[in-house]
This record gives C-alpha cells, sequence and structure tokens, in this order.
C-alpha cells in the first residue's frame, strides 16, 4: 500500500507538471532532449550543481523519465559490516521542468526492495553514517531492505538573483526472519536553501546552506531455543564495551548536522568552476533496554573543494578538474560504573576513536558532440587516497593509502527516432602503504579473524572492466522507450573478483 502511494503521489505530481509545460515540450523533439541528459559530459559538471540555486543552470531543457531497475552487486573481497553486496529491484521517476527565463521545478520518488548479501559484525543499518558504534555479532547473515526516496527542489529567477530551495528524504526498514532477526528502521531528512547572484554576463556566485536529521531504531531478537550468541556494542578496530556485552539488544542513533557551500561558475558551462563546501554531522548512539544508557557521541567533520577550466566550441569539449576531500571523525565514549540492578553511573567521558580520510583526484575529459553524427567522449582521472583509524585504549591503529587511476569512452549516435550509446572503461587501484596494529589479540579470535579480513579489503588492489550500453526511441505524442544495462567486473590482486549488473527500462517524455 505504501508503495502504491507513492507511485500515484509521483505519477500526479509530475502529470502536473507536464501537462503545464506541455506545450514547450511537444515543441521540442524529445531525442534532442535525451541527447541533452544523455551526454557524458554531465559527469564532468553535475558536481557542481548541488546548490538549489544553481541548479536552475544545470540543464536547459526539461525531461521527465520513469524507470524499473533490476540490481546485483556481489563480491568475495569486502568489508564484513557491509556485507558482500546487495541484489534489489527498484522503481525511480525524475523530473526535471525548466521554464527559461523564470523558474525550474525538479523532483525525484524511488522505491527500493532488495537484500543486502552476508553482512556480518553488524546488525545496524548506514554502516558508512553510523561506524564504528554499531551492535554486533558472529553470525551475521542476509538482511531484507526497502528504501523510499523523495527529493525535489526549486528555484527561481529574479532579475540578477536566483532564489533556490530543496529537500531530500530516505526511509530505510531492514530485516531478517531468521536468527538473529534484527529490526532497523532509519529517516534521513535533509533540508537545504540558496541563492546565486549574477557578477556578470558570463559567471555568477553562490552561497547555499544546510540542515540534515538522522535517526535509526535498531531491535534485536533471537527466537531460537537452543540459545543465542553473545551481542557486542562496538566502539571500533574491534573493541567493545564489555560491560553491556550480552543481552543488550536495542539501541537508538540521533543525529543531526549542517553545512555551508559556495560557487563560482559559468552560466553557459563554459569557463572556470569551482566549489567548496563544509558538512558537519554528530550523532549519539543510546542503549535502550533494559535502561536508558547514552554509550557514545560522535563528532564528523568534511571539507570538499573542487576546481575546474571547461572550453565548449560548437562541437567540441576539453577541460580538467581538480578535487579534494578531507574528513575527521571523532567517537567520544561514556564509562560506567555498576551499582547493580541495571542502576550505571556515568563516571567520565574520553575521546577513544579518531577516522581521518583523504582524497585528492585530477580529471580530464575531451570530446565531440554533433547532432546528426557519431559523437564521442574521453574522460580519465588518477588519484590518491589515505585513511587513518586509531584507538586509544586499548592502542590500536589502521592506515592504508592507494594511487588509482580510470578512463571511459563513450560513443554515441542519433539514428532517425533512435539514440543509441555504448562505452567502456577501466580502472586500477594499487596499494601504497598498509600497517596495522592490534597486539596482544588472540589470532584465533573471531574479532581478530573481522580485523584481518577488513585489512585484506582495504590493502587490496584491484582491476575493473566497466560496459555500458543504451537505447532511446522516441514514440508517438512525444513519448519515448528507453532501457539501458550496465556491467562491471573487478578482479583483486588477492585473485578475488566481483561483478555488478544493472538493467533498467522506462519511459521517457
Amino acid at each position: 500500500m505504501r508503495l502504491q502511494i507513492m507511485i500515484w503521489i509521483c505519477l500526479a505530481g509530475i502529470g502536473t507538471s507536464y501537462s503545464s509545460d506541455s506545450v514547450k515540450l511537444d515543441s521540442l523533439n524529445l531525442i534532442k532532449r535525451l541527447r541533452e541528459y544523455r551526454a557524458p559530459l554531465n559527469r564532468f559538471t553535475d558536481g557542481f550543481y548541488t546548490n538549489p540555486a544553481v541548479k536552475y543552470h544545470q540543464r536547459k531543457l526539461s525531461l521527465t523519465e520513469m524507470n524499473l531497475n533490476l540490481e546485483q552487486n556481489k563480491q568475495d573481497r569486502y568489508v564484513l559490516q557491509e556485507g558482500k553486496g546487495f541484489k534489489q529491484a527498484a522503481f525511480e521517476a525524475n523530473a526535471f521542468l525548466k521554464n527559461e527565463g523564470k523558474d525550474a521545478l525538479w523532483g525525484t520518488a524511488a522505491y527500493q526492495n532488495g537484500k543486502r548479501l552476508g553482512q556480518n559484525w553488524s546488525e545496524n543499518a548506514d554502516y558508512k553514517t553510523i561506524y564504528p558504534y554499531v551492535m554486533a555479532d558472529t553470525v551475521g547473515g542476509d538482511l531484507s531492505a526497502e528504501t523510499y526516496r523523495f527529493s525535489g527542489g526549486y528555484a527561481l529567477k529574479l532579475n540578477h538573483t536566483i532564489l533556490g530551495i530543496s529537500a531530500a528524504y530516505r526511509a530505510l526498514m531492514e530485516y531478517r526472519n531468521v536468527d538473529p532477526r534484527p529490526k532497523n528502521t532509519s529517516s534521513d531528512l535533509e533540508i537545504k536553501l540558496g541563492a546565486s547572484r549574477s557578477l556578470n554576463n558570463r559567471y555568477e556566485l553562490a552561497i547555499a546552506g544546510s540542515f540534515r536529521k538522522y535517526s535509526q531504531e535498531s531491535n534485536l531478537k533471537f527466537f531460537s531455543e537452543t540459545g543465542a550468541p553473545i551481542v557486542y556494542h562496538m566502539a571500533g578496530l574491534g573493541v567493545d564495551h564489555k560491560l553491556f556485552a550480552g543481552n543488550r539488544r536495542n539501541a537508538f542513533y540521533d543525529g543531526k548536522g549542517y553545512g555551508f557551500e559556495l560557487q563560482f561558475l559559468p552560466k553557459d558551462k563554459t569557463g572556470f568552476f569551482s566549489s567548496l563546501s563544509y558538512q558537519q554531522f554528530s550523532f549519539s548512539k543510546v542503549i535502550t533496554d533494559p535502561v536508558i544508557i547514552p554509550l557514545a557521541e560522535v563528532n564528523s567533520n568534511g571539507l570538499k573543494a573542487d576546481l575546474g577550466y571547461l572550453i565548449r566550441s560548437k562541437d567540441r569539449y576539453y577541460g580538467w578538474k581538480a578535487s579534494a576531500f578531507l574528513t575527521k571523525r571523532d567517537g567520544i565514549e561514556s564509562k560506567f560504573d555498576n551499582k547493580g540492578q541495571n542502576n550505571y553511573v556515568r563516571i567520565s567521558s574520553n575521546q577513544n576513536y579518531q577516522d581521518e580520510q583523504k582524497d585528492f583526484r585530477l580529471t580530464a575529459v575531451y570530446g565531440v558532440q554533433k547532432e546528426s553524427k557519431l559523437s564521442w567522449d574521453l574522460s580519465a582521472d588518477i588519484g590518491f587516497s589515505d585513511e587513518e583509524s586509531q584507538y586509544l585504549e586499548p592502542a590500536r591503529s589502521l592506515q592504508f593509502s592507494a594511487l588509482s587511476g580510470g578512463i571511459q569512452a563513450e560513443l554515441s549516435k542519433m539514428l532517425g527516432k533512435s539514440l543509441f550509446r555504448i562505452g567502456a572503461g577501466g580502472r586500477s587501484a594499487k596499494n601504497t602503504k598498509g600497517q596495522r596494529s592490534w597486539p596482544g589479540m588472540d589470532a584465533a579470535s573471531s574479532v581478530y579473524q573481522m580485523l584481518e579480513t577488513n585489512y585484506a579489503y582495504y590493502t587490496a588492489g584491484y582491476q575493473q572492466l566497466k560496459l555500458n550500453a543504451g537505447w532511446d526511441y522516441q514514440l508517438k505524442n512525444n513519448m519515448g522507450l528507453s532501457l539501458k544495462s550496465n556491467w562491471i567486473h573487478t578482479s583483486f590482486d588477492t585473485a578475488h573478483q566481483g561483478n555488478q549488473f544493472l538493467l533498467s527500462a522506462g519511459i521517457t517524455f
């Protein structure tokens, strides 16, 4: 029932917008509009348009898409807490409606239903959001998952100023019908306000601010009459809160954050691009059974900077982009004195966990895009990434670095009422540093094996082969049929492998 309501709301909103903009859409060839949206150059420029005010300039034409997707991602070298992959079916609708000189309206609605495969040492959802403070056991297994996503925004042009607002909401439910039986429900809401001001005929300056609210409720049950494994409340790098190990099976995560963005962009996507953003996010974890126990808090700060330059002529373009991303996460943990009968007194709070990540990348692109002839695009990137985690007491540490690079080529051709696309690419990563220290641990213990398995993934080099193909066909009444597929094969240096594929079918108008 919830899915049906979501689809009808989506269809009603898109239908209303479509009817109000139908005169403009009917006057434009659908394949020409798809040409703009399918252009590989969008991968190069779209990252600069996160501000809802500058999103007005992201596309020149309007388009609505509705797709059904089948996805699977499975590999045998992975982080145990994230699982070996997933498989899912999804429905997704996207609309971007542009009224040149006045405003722009956009929105997305999506529903995903599938399974996360082989997740272990975490019975929570959203591991990358709440790590390292997860509930864990040594059993794990596949998790069924349902996800709802809604997002949208509006940008209004007032002479030389554009005002924008956007919101994005995600609701997730994960569960397992065999022991251990977690039930995780999480919600994530972000609201963003932005404004841009024209500096001259070519460039504009934009700012934006955002607010985020996150929560997750996790309940774990066991129905087996033969017993249940120990439930751990992890604290990073294999450490757990031993005072609460056993049968504390309910936890709640409450988070909030804010962010700022600054952009300097060309109005016609020709010239210099620059973007600087800061994101702050913090959350607390409390055990909720049988009494409220505030276990840990996390403070995360991230900084991202992008600078690029793009030259576009009548049918050619080339450019470069440099990106840097830095983030730091601190974990503050409480210590308690057990007075008995579920009477715990907090005696101190200390910063015990720290994680720092860095990523620097340089990208180049060159392409030819012609209306009716063969068009092509070639892009390449090279980068360096580094991550370092530390736990103070007991003293443990992990650090790994890698150099990575990739290349992607794509051909496209308009032929009658069809637009054909094919692409191929490759990526390679080579570990440059790998160090870990967790002294005094029993090498036969399950915790030690978990740490070593994750370390093997973090320090493994890999090679990837990517293939993609797409076909769009214009039907009557300016509607169209869309088909696409992607396939990625990963070969790790340790002889492990992974495969990821996507099959999608939909309509456009």
